[in-house]
């Protein structure tokens, strides 16, 4: 199936979820033209290496309507299709009126679809920790939504350099260690993030991360900006 696509300023913009969350009501819609007409895209839409649209599909849908010359833009990079697609949902759910019924279908593909990512890289399933690490749900949402989970799994080594660290219930995992591009890139991702509004714990359950590391990056990213100005 074939994504859509829109033109503006001679760029091609992928959006990448068109169906994660409902459509817009009619009065959503008309609400959010309304401010656009007045006020142009105040908040920039987030876009991976591609011009992938990862949120803000309606603002650029509304803004070619209108349009309008240009479009603010905030990049993305290093990240999965699964971290994308939780970015995605936590970005559209936290402005929508959602009923349990439609959290509990978004949870259920975002552990599958994880799930599904991971089994296409490495050819095993993952663990039901480590899908909720990577999608920032809990464990046992991850049980209950993903039937290709097994509890007892036990997760592949990652490759390359590796060191001990502590998860969330005190355990020692192994992780791999970062290269310094793939650390600015991850800092730069999380400053666009808290550019968006987004407070740390949400920055923190969207790239599947520490509270911590979200505040170290933020503060490290800040200083290179006022390094380089």
């Amino acid at each position: 199936m074939s994504l859509p696509t829109y033109t503006l300023d001679g760029r091609t913009f992928t959006i990448l979820f068109p169906d994660l969350l409902r459509s817009l009501t009619d009065q959503e819609s008309a609400d959010l033209e309304k401010a656009i007409s007045e006020d142009g895209v105040t908040t920039p839409i987030l876009i991976d290496e591609e011009d992938g649209v990862i949120n803000g599909h309606n603002r650029l849908r509304i803004a070619c309507k209108l349009r309008l010359s240009t479009i603010k833009t905030s990049l993305l990079t290093g990240l999965t299709h699964g971290q994308k697609k939780k970015i995605a949902w936590d970005s559209n759910a936290k402005g929508r009126q959602l009923t349990q019924d439609e959290i509990a279908a978004g949870n259920a593909e975002a552990a599958r679809g994880q799930q599904e990512e991971h089994i296409a890289k490495t050819g095993v399933p993952q663990s039901a920790r480590g899908v909720a690490r990577a999608t920032g749900l809990h464990v046992s949402t991850v049980l209950k939504h993903c039937s290709t989970v097994d509890p007892s799994t036990v997760e592949q080594e990652p490759e390359g350099p590796v060191a001990k660290a502590m998860d969330a219930r005190g355990c020692l995992r192994t992780v791999r260690k970062l290269s310094a591009e793939e650390i600015e890139a991850r800092q730069a991702n999380v400053a666009a993030l808290a550019d968006q509004g987004y407070k740390n714990r949400q920055i923190a359950e969207m790239l599947g991360i520490g509270n911590g590391t979200v505040s170290t990056d933020l503060r490290k990213f800040r200083a290179r900006q006022a390094e380089n100005s």
